[in-house]
């Protein structure tokens, strides 16, 4: 395995990251193709406060801040086409009652906001570290462009009843366009 990034994060952030990964990929394995859940490298809590991130993937990591407008444009693009690929997935999941609407709700939270910090880019692909909804509430940081398609419907939990969405807090709202 090989770090992709290293971050020094908090520990409660550190433990949603391990739980999230794991409900993602857990989900998602044998849903969407390797190339396509391969994109989210697994986070390892390496001491207290500082988390690494692996993947069987070799070359040089570069952070998204670092692309050229055209290379962060044609990265967005197939991020986009992964992301898209993945709600799918989801809402293929659900209609087959793989996973209930709670879980297709929270799987969409986790992709759904992605910060400029947490995308990656290796051999020109596209790794995602982590979504806002891994950071605390009052961690305003930048985003990418862009979200995730979220379903039109409202979620439903385990009894039927409709699921109330998550507030966004802070500058998470700003600034994003729905691939919808």
């Amino acid at each position: 395995m090989n770090r992709i990034a290293q971050r020094a994060l908090g520990p409660e952030v550190a433990d949603r990251l391990l739980q999230q990964h794991e409900q993602l990929t857990a989900a998602l394995r044998g849903a969407v193709p390797p190339s396509v859940l391969g994109m989210f490298p697994r986070p390892v809590q390496a001491a207290p406060g500082q988390v690494q991130w692996l993947s069987h993937v070799a070359g040089v990591p570069q952070p998204y801040s670092d692309l050229s407008p055209s290379q962060a444009d044609g990265l967005l693009k197939r991020l986009k086409q992964r992301l898209e690929t993945i709600d799918q997935s989801i809402g293929q999941l659900e209609s087959r009652q793989a996973i209930t609407g709670a879980q297709a709700f929270a799987l969409r939270q986790i992709i759904a906001e992605i910060p400029q910090d947490a995308l990656v880019v290796v051999d020109g692909e596209p790794f995602v570290l982590y979504g806002c909804s891994a950071l605390n509430a009052d961690q305003q940081v930048p985003l990418l462009p862009m979200v995730a398609a979220v379903a039109a419907a409202a979620p439903v939990g385990v009894d039927g009843a409709a699921v109330k969405p998550l507030p966004v807090v802070g500058k998470r709202r700003c600034s994003l366009i729905c691939l919808g």
